[in-house]
């Protein structure tokens, strides 16, 4: 049985998961915009036009990643059950581009508080530098920058990796400790009112 669980562990092995939060949330949000968007670089700290087009125009709602996307907003409605969470899915049309504009007036229109921005990429460096001799199928890393839209602000930041996983592992995985933080450090609401 031990050894069962020792394989499975290390099949999917999280290496060096930090977590930052350099705003102090006086309460929680309620709500939660969650985009997924690949190799954005570290250093995402509010979400003017030029960091808009730079980082998530035409990539957040590509075709390119429509799959691991719907697995990953799947994982964060189910970890984040108080709250209300939306995703792509709920607000803007597959392959079709918005301007900085339209996108600010479709979050607004929709009472959004924050946005969730979770970047990807394969091969983590990070990872290699931790563990060199891990022979893995595949290494990824993964960035989670959270957003206060109204003062335009990055009020947490998660960043690890994770080695030898499937999408949906990565994904589920990437959302359950999100949410753990999230709520932890009362940053999302936790449970009902």
């Amino acid at each position: 049985m031990t050894m069962i669980i020792a394989m499975f562990c290390s099949s999917c092995a999280i290496r060096n998961v930090t977590s930052h939060n350099p705003v102090e949330v006086q309460e929680p949000y309620t709500d939660l915009l969650v985009l997924f968007v690949e190799n954005v670089p570290a250093g995402v700290y509010g979400l003017d036009r030029a960091s808009y087009n730079k980082y998530l125009r035409h990539k957040f709602n590509n075709e390119q990643n429509q799959a691991f996307r719907e697995i990953l907003s799947s994982a964060f409605l189910l970890e984040l059950p108080h709250a209300r969470v939306l995703t792509k899915a709920h607000l803007f049309k597959l392959q079709q581009d918005y301007t900085y504009k339209e996108f600010m007036e479709t979050i607004k229109d929709n009472g959004i508080q924050s946005l969730i921005v979770i970047s990807t990429s394969e091969e983590s460096p990070l990872l290699r530098e931790i563990e060199p001799n891990m022979n893995t199928a595949r290494r990824m890393g993964y960035q989670s920058y959270m957003l206060d839209l109204e003062r335009n602000q990055l009020i947490w930041f998660q960043g690890g990796a994770i080695a030898d996983s499937t999408d949906e592992l990565f994904a589920k995985r990437i959302a359950r400790l999100a949410a753990r933080d999230l709520k932890k450090h009362n940053i999302i609401i936790a449970k009902s009112r």
